[in-house]
């Protein structure tokens, strides 16, 4: 469930969690479906296009920090195929999205928890909405 950090698989098993080692992610199936993205001294990041979250399919990148488990962006996956397809209206429809997925699971108000927290965002220098899980050391 969200409110402990963890982010299980369509069977129950939960695949992100405070405290994940990079090195048990990169030898999971997820690990092997991931595309690296930024690797740049202790900070390394994956894509993966597609994880099932409390029965609502996004794409996600994931960041490690010294090998652990720093932050994961959730984006729900839409029909937008390019750039030439965005707009920012669209974009701020998909933060409602998330706004919308976070209150149904999550309720309202703050999202601070032990281990970290939970936010939606909308990135303008990117034009992208992430739901973002920044997890404590």
């Amino acid at each position: 469930m969200l409110t402990d950090g963890v982010i299980t698989d369509e069977h129950g098993l939960g695949i992100f969690r405070p405290g994940l080692l990079e090195e048990e992610f990169l030898s999971s199936r997820f690990g092997d479906e991931a595309e690296e993205d930024i690797f740049n001294g202790e900070y390394h990041s994956f894509d993966l296009e597609s994880l099932n979250v409390e029965g609502t399919l996004f794409g996600a990148r994931i960041f490690f920090k010294g090998g652990k488990l720093w932050m994961l962006n959730l984006r729900k996956v839409t029909r937008q195929v390019s750039w030439s397809d965005w707009s920012e209206a669209q974009e701020l429809q998909v933060k409602q999205e998330h706004d919308r997925f976070l209150s149904e699971n999550l309720g309202e108000g703050e999202r601070s928890f032990k281990w970290g927290k939970i936010e939606s965002v909308f990135d303008g220098k990117s034009g992208v909405s992430w739901i973002v899980l920044r997890y404590l050391k």
